[in-house]
C-alpha cells in the first residue's frame, strides 16, 4: 500500500461507520454515556483533584480495554458477515481484558519513550503499534507477541497509518470544536451538553481504529496472497 491508497482508506473507514453507526452505538452506548455523565457531573461539581475524581479516572482506565475489545470485536464479525450481539461482545471484551490493559501499558511506556525524544518519533510509536490490539485479540497473541508483531508488520504502513490518524483527528476534532462555540453562543446548560459532546467524541474516535483495522484487513490480503505464490501447490499457507 502506498500513499496514493490513502484516500480509497479514509473513503471506507468513513462508509463503514456511517453504515454501521446504529450497531457501533448500541454496543457503546452502555458505558460511554455513563461515563460521560459521570465525567462531566464531576468536572462541574467537584475539584479535579479531588478523590472521587481520581477514582473515577481509575473506573475510567479500568473499562477502555473491555470497551475497545468489545468495539473491535464487533467490527471484525460486521466484516465477516455475523455481527455479534452486544452481550457477546462484551463477555469477549471482559475475556481479554488482562493481556490488552497490559499491552495498553507496554504501548504507553513506549510512546512516553518516543515522545520523551520528540513529538514525531512519539506519533510513529503510534502508528507502528496500531496493529497491536488486533493481534491481541484476533490472533490471541500475549501483549508482548502482539506488540511485536505490530511492530514489525506495520514497517511499511508508518507514515500511511500516521497520515491517515492525524486527517481523521483533524476532520473529527473541527465539528465538534465548532459545536462547543455554538453552544457556548447559545447560552444553553452546559452540562447536558457537556455530556453530548463527550459521547460524540467517542463516536468519532471509532474512525480511527475503523481506519487501523482496514489498513490490517489489507495487509492480511497481501500476506495471504504472497503465501499462495509461495506456495508449491498454490494452497495458502495461513
Amino acid at each position: 500500500m502506498s500513499m496514493n491508497e490513502l484516500p480509497n482508506l479514509l473513503n471506507d473507514t468513513w462508509r463503514f461507520f456511517r453504515a454501521n453507526i446504529w450497531g457501533l452505538w448500541k454496543v457503546l452506548f452502555p458505558i460511554i454515556v455513563p461515563v460521560s455523565i459521570i465525567s462531566t457531573a464531576l468536572s462541574e461539581y467537584l475539584p479535579s483533584d479531588g478523590v472521587v475524581s481520581w477514582v473515577v479516572l481509575g473506573v475510567v482506565i479500568f473499562l477502555y480495554p473491555i470497551i475497545q475489545a468489545a468495539m473491535i470485536f464487533y467490527i471484525s464479525s460486521v466484516l465477516t458477515g455475523e455481527a455479534l450481539p452486544r452481550g457477546v461482545c462484551y463477555r469477549l471484551g471482559a475475556k481479554y481484558w488482562a493481556p490488552l490493559f497490559g499491552l495498553y501499558i507496554l504501548g504507553a511506556l513506549a510512546m512516553c519513550g518516543g515522545f520523551f525524544l520528540l513529538i514525531i518519533p512519539g506519533l510513529i510509536v503510534f502508528s507502528r503499534i496500531m496493529f497491536s490490539e488486533f493481534y491481541c485479540l484476533l490472533y490471541e497473541q500475549s501483549p508482548v507477541e502482539a506488540f511485536e508483531s505490530s511492530w514489525h508488520q506495520t514497517r511499511d504502513y508508518q507514515w500511511l497509518l500516521l497520515v491517515g490518524v492525524l486527517l481523521i483527528a483533524v476532520a473529527t476534532s473541527i465539528p465538534v470544536w465548532l459545536l462547543e462555540k455554538v453552544v457556548e453562543s447559545t447560552g444553553a446548560i452546559g452540562s447536558i451538553f457537556a455530556v453530548v459532546i463527550g459521547v460524540i467524541e467517542y463516536m468519532l474516535g471509532c474512525l480511527i481504529t475503523i481506519f487501523g483495522y482496514r489498513v490490517f484487513s489489507l495487509h492480511l490480503e497481501k500476506l495471504n496472497k504472497q503465501s499462495q505464490q509461495d506456495s508449491p501447490d498454490g494452497s495458502p499457507l495461513l
